[in-house]
C-alpha cells in the first residue's frame, strides 16, 4: 500500500484455515487491515 503496509491472505496448506499476514507502521492500522481482509472474505463467502 502507499504507506508501506502490506496484507497477504492465503489458505493454509496444512489446515482448513485462512492465514493473514500483515505489516503496518501503527497497531491501529494492523487492526484496520485485518478487518478489511475479513470483510472481503465475508463478501465472497469464505468467512462468516
Amino acid at each position: 500500500m502507499s504507506d508501506g503496509s502490506r496484507l497477504m491472505i492465503r489458505p493454509s496448506s496444512t489446515e482448513p484455515k485462512v492465514r493473514f499476514y500483515d505489516e503496518a507502521r501503527d497497531p491501529d492500522e494492523t487492526d484496520l487491515l485485518v478487518k478489511s481482509a475479513k470483510s472481503m472474505l465475508a463478501e465472497i463467502g469464505l468467512v462468516t
